[in-house]
Order: C-alpha cells, then sequence, then structure tokens
C-alpha cells in the first residue's frame, strides 16, 4: 500500500500544515481555532462554501491551518484518535491555494452518465481505501500539491507524495474497476484487523 502506518503524527517543518474537520463531529473546532488565534494567524474556513455544496457549508467540514507551537495540534491529536472527524494534509502550497485544491477534489465523477458525487477524501475511514486505489499516476495527479496527509483509523497513517504541478483541471472518475479496487482492499484491510 502506498501509505504507512506510523506511530503518532508529525510534522515537517519545511511544509505548512492543515487540517480538514467535520464540525458535525467536532462542533467546537471554531472556538479551539479563536482559542489557538491568540498564540498564532488561524485561517479557517467551510470546506463546502462556493460548491455545489454550499448549503452546507456550515455544517460540514471546515479547513484550517495548524501551527506546530499553538495548542489546537494536541487538542486535533485528541480528538483525531477518538472521533473520524477528518485529516491532516501538509503542502508547501498556501492557504488559499490548497484550499481551493481541497475544494476541487469534493466532486468525482460516477457512473456511464458521469454524475457527480461528494467525495469525503478527509474520512479517515475511507483514505486507505481510497488512496490505495489509484495508480501511481492518479494518485500524483489527484493529489497534486498536497505532499502529505495523516489520518488516524485504528492507528496513525501518513502518505508522502512529491508534489504535481499538472493539477488544474484533473477531475477524477470513479470507474467500476477503481470501485471495485477500492471493494477490494476494504475487505483486505477488515480481513488484516480482523486477524491482527
Amino acid at each position: 500500500m502506498p501509505w504507512q502506518k506510523t506511530e503518532s503524527v508529525s510534522f515537517n517543518n519545511e511544509l505548512n500544515h492543515y487540517v480538514i474537520i467535520d464540525s458535525l463531529l467536532v462542533p467546537t473546532i471554531k472556538e479551539w481555532a479563536y482559542q489557538d488565534q491568540t498564540l498564532h494567524d488561524v485561517e479557517i474556513q467551510p470546506l463546502f462554501k462556493d460548491t455545489l455544496f454550499n448549503s452546507n457549508a456550515d455544517q460540514g467540514p471546515f479547513f484550517m491551518n495548524l501551527h506546530s507551537e499553538g495548542t489546537l495540534i494536541g487538542q486535533l491529536n485528541d480528538v483525531l484518535m477518538s472521533t473520524p472527524a477528518g485529516c491532516i494534509i501538509s503542502s508547501r502550497a498556501g492557504f488559499e491555494d490548497l484550499y481551493q485544491h481541497c475544494q476541487n477534489k469534493l466532486i468525482v465523477s460516477s457512473g456511464e452518465e458521469a454524475n457527480q458525487a461528494l467525495l469525503r477524501f478527509y474520512d479517515p475511514r475511507n483514505l486507505a481505501v481510497f488512496l490505495g486505489a489509484l495508480s501511481e499516476s492518479d494518485r500524483a495527479l489527484w493529489m497534486g500539491h498536497l505532499e502529505e496527509m495523516q489520518w488516524f483509523d485504528h492507528g496513525w497513517h501518513g502518505l508522502k507524495q512529491a508534489p504535481s504541478d499538472d493539477v488544474v483541471d484533473y477531475h477524477l472518475t470513479l470507474t467500476p474497476r477503481l470501485k471495485e479496487t477500492m471493494r477490494n482492499i476494504q475487505i483486505a484491510l477488515q480481513d488484516a484487523r480482523f486477524q491482527g
């Protein structure tokens, strides 16, 4: 699999760090961000804002920057280990560029009629299956500016990827083959957890 199991979340000091966190599962996220803002400049935006899901922007996930010295990281570490509320992403890209990049990843095409669907790529229960099912080239194109992703699902996991500049028009389609690969990976992971 393309990801590694890790002991804990880690932060590369050369990258900017962000979190996508589901506000329905962590309703205090805005308060935490405000408290951390007394120490650092915290930016927080609804991920669904100005997308097809704009009507749910305030109830959906939030995208925010992290500072390794802030109190927010400790709070998030605890909540991510107990609740499947989101993931940590890292990149050399600035807030606005990565925010827009993540918004562009919310929509996938599915089925022969190219129906559009929400891809909850930030959900830690789906990340291993989703990222593992993509080919190396599709994963590089899909991740684009994302250089690291970390999530907690039966332990911490991390994926490192060299950034790709060729991402502007990349749109993922959930083909029958990709869906089948995802199902097979999900079954294999469940079997491994059951046996291990």
